[in-house]
């Protein structure tokens, strides 16, 4: 039997095509074509990455590449979601696995991963982030023996302590969400030798009588909502006195003494080259606020930064600001001063005070493109009952949006049921991720059998309903509709619905989705939280 050219490719040629496709892609396409090529794709070391699979491709890496690679599988980056960590991914197979990064991890499933991590003795890379709604009632305690670590990134928003018998010989870089003052200092100081970019949310503790200087550290972040600034001194700082990068986010206005930081500094910190300071002031420090940093109130309509952040007495010091939040209220005091510009907000919450049938200003959006450069805009958030109809109009100068929230009653009037086509045209052309609030009906059929001809590519549906009565017709539309544009849905349902309710829904839906024939989606129910994933 002659072979074709194409069996003729070198392996190092071939190693360059897969970099462009995914192991699944890879598989499918070449194993079983000849003995040579199985051989050559069982030798690699393969990367996989979960996030945002289809049902149908997540299923054959578990059914078919989990099985027959579990041993050349050296990266893993997924999610905690359809209990897929806990019934499905064993990673103590995995057992070269270097680097490893979860996403929306749940109590549940940590509690049981932590003893897995044991096996993993070539894991360089260690990413671990937990859902942000996500409620743990106990300390973590982590008892990972790691002896290759190099990074570690525990963004776990529970406080962690450690309990290990040998020390992170390798570990570089840290990042820990929750650590007491105490807990920090002797970890760094006992555990951790080689450890120099390290990145923490303190809470308080007591303070640690550690007294050695830790010289190792090289740079350190810092956030604190309830450290104070003296009892930081006492700890931390007097313990890394080798430090050249310091950046602290704080809230306490303590913090914002430039004396005080600059005796500091020049007494106990004598090596550091670069030092940050975001200050975030409470709302009810407002008007002290104001005198000390430079802090302004904008428009006649009193458009008030909620969130802000400063280092300096400057007029750039709101450049670093991502996310912002402006209460739009309409008000017969004329305040006009010297304004602020915004130019690097990404995320932004429009925070309606205005009343049933109460004039809208008619320079409102005028305004505040004022204040924020709606060109680097990518989500916006509309929270309140009533805006201007004409609110989307502001679609036309974001090029970069991608994310819209907003009431169902607002989205009603501002897209006139989506049939107004220029702000349908932008719908289109911008928005990737769409999240609907307070449904309280579906009478408006119309509006779900247009929502998959205006958002045809949109990745990811949140929806928020109050009455569960009309899910049932809401998700027969939405299956039938959207199924094969989606590739996440999300459903919130009002919480006071019991158990009984939503396990009748939810027997309802599985045999809706048998009778539709849509196995190849993932739907899971977890406190009033109904997911699908397409």
């Amino acid at each position: 039997m002659k072979s074709s050219k194409f069996e003729w490719i070198p392996n190092e040629v071939l190693l360059e095509v897969f970099e462009y496709l995914s192991p699944a892609d890879i598989f499918q396409g070449f194993y079983y074509l000849n003995k040579r090529y199985n051989e050559f794709l069982i030798s690699l070391q393969l990367h996989m990455d979960l996030i945002d699979l289809s049902k149908r491709t997540y299923d054959y890496y578990n059914y078919f590449l989990f099985s027959l690679m579990s041993q050349r599988i050296i990266s893993l980056r997924c999610e905690d979601i359809f209990d897929r960590l806990i019934y499905q991914i064993r990673l103590s197979d995995f057992i070269s696995l270097k680097y490893l990064t979860i996403y929306n991890l749940q109590y549940v499933t940590l509690q049981k991963m932590i003893p897995q991590l044991n096996n993993l003795q070539n894991l360089l890379y260690l990413n671990l982030q937990t859902r942000i709604d996500s409620t743990m009632e106990d300390k973590i305690i982590f008892q990972g023996q790691l002896p290759l670590i190099q990074t570690c990134i525990l963004n776990l928003n529970k406080q962690i302590s450690f309990e290990n018998q040998h020390p992170y010989s390798h570990l570089t870089y840290l990042t820990i969400n929750q650590c007491s003052i105490e807990d920090i200092c002797l970890f760094v100081h006992f555990y951790t030798p080689q450890l120099q970019y390290l990145t923490v949310t303190l809470i308080n503790g007591k303070i640690p009588t550690l007294t050695n200087d830790i010289c190792h550290l090289k740079s350190l972040v810092i956030h604190t909502s309830t450290v104070s600034f003296p009892n930081l001194q006492k700890s931390v700082l007097n313990s890394f006195s080798s430090l050249q990068r310091l950046t602290i986010y704080a809230t306490d206005i303590d913090y914002a003494n430039g004396k005080t930081w600059e005796v500091f500094i020049s007494k106990y910190l004598r090596h550091l080259i670069q030092f940050r300071l975001h200050v975030i002031f409470p709302d009810d420090i407002l008007p002290t606020l104001m005198s000390v940093v430079n802090y302004y109130k904008h428009l006649i309509y009193h458009i008030f930064v909620l969130e802000h952040e400063t280092a300096t007495n400057d007029r750039n010091i709101f450049e670093n600001v991502k996310k912002l939040s402006l209460i739009l209220t309409n008000s017969d005091e004329n305040l006009r001063s010297e304004k602020v510009k915004f130019s690097n907000v990404e995320q932004i919450k429009l925070i309606s005070y205005f009343r049933e049938y109460q004039s809208f200003p008619k320079s409102l959006l005028v305004d505040i493109s004022h204040v924020v450069r709606f060109s680097n805009l990518k989500s916006i958030e509309f929270l309140g009952e009533h805006f201007p109809t004409s609110s989307l109009v502001l679609f036309d100068y974001t090029p970069n949006l991608h994310s819209l929230s907003i009431r169902l009653n607002n989205f009603i009037k501002m897209t006139k049921m989506l049939t107004d086509q220029d702000v349908c045209r932008c719908l289109t052309k911008l928005i990737k991720h769409l999240t609907i609030t307070s449904i309280n009906n579906v009478k408006d059929l119309l509006l779900y059998e247009r929502l998959p001809m205006v958002f045809v590519h949109l990745d990811s549906l949140s929806l928020s309903i109050v009455n569960l009565d009309d899910l049932y017709l809401m998700i027969t539309l939405l299956l039938f509709k959207m199924a094969q544009i989606l590739k996440i849905m999300n459903i919130h349902i009002d919480a006071h619905y019991n158990t009984q309710n939503l396990d009748q829904f939810m027997g309802w839906l599985i045999y809706y989705m048998y009778q539709r024939d849509l196995s190849y989606v993932d739907v899971k129910l977890s406190d009033n939280h109904l997911s699908f994933c397409f």
